[in-house]
């Protein structure tokens, strides 16, 4: 009976998070869709290039302490921005903050310049740069 409740409890914790897992991917734009301008206004007139959203990342993140390298591509639209940011940090850096700090500069340097929403931002470290001598 033990290994028959386990079971189903594990079975019911796998659907829930399957649930949960579906329900936030709708929501947030998929980062592998990636796109080459955001559309600021409903006809369509004024658009924000890659390079413009290049140029407001480098921004935002190119004051950070920690950062030694980064690339950044882009999803969504205006609306709902996904910024995914591939980057090397230097040694030491502790990613969780730097996480923190990446996607508030992000969020607001986006918000103030362009009156774009990050709805989400994604730090995947690529890569640790060795510590300087």
């Amino acid at each position: 009976l033990r290994a028959v409740t386990f079971v189903l409890c594990a079975g019911l914790a796998a659907l829930i998070t399957l649930a949960v897992r579906r329900m936030t991917a709708a929501a947030l734009p998929d980062p592998r869709e990636t796109v080459s301008a955001v559309t600021l206004d409903d006809q369509g007139a004024v658009s924000l290039s890659a390079n413009a959203m290049n140029a407001l990342v480098s921004s935002a993140v190119g004051a950070l302490d920690g950062v030694e390298r980064y690339s950044a591509t882009f999803a969504g639209s205006a609306d709902a921005l996904c910024i995914t940011l591939n980057m090397i940090v230097k040694a030491g850096a502790a990613a969780p903050r730097l996480n923190d700090r990446t996607e508030a500069a992000l969020t607001e340097i986006f918000a103030n310049s362009a009156g774009i929403t990050v709805s989400d931002v994604r730090l995947v470290v690529t890569g640790i740069a060795p510590a300087e001598a």
